[in-house]
């Protein structure tokens, strides 16, 4: 058993011996890799966060509640 440690090139990340591509970044230096494997990377984010707009009508029913609610 080997115990020398293979970093992948592109990404820095230990890789296996047998390992033909990286599958942390797709890099694959001999093109073995299957299509699905190049695509790596999360995927991109187009809509914006959910919790913002929740946030902000939170934000103002308490302002409002502050301003309408009489004091006792």
């Amino acid at each position: 058993m080997s115990t020398e440690v293979v970093r992948c090139p592109e990404c820095g990340v230990d890789v296996g011996t047998t390992w033909r591509w990286c599958l942390a970044c797709g890099y694959d230096p001999d093109g073995l890799a299957p299509v699905h494997a190049r695509a790596a990377g999360p995927p991109v984010r187009s809509e914006p966060a959910s919790w913002v707009p929740v946030m902000l009508c939170i934000v103002v029913l308490l302002v409002a509640a502050a301003f309408f609610v009489p004091p006792r």
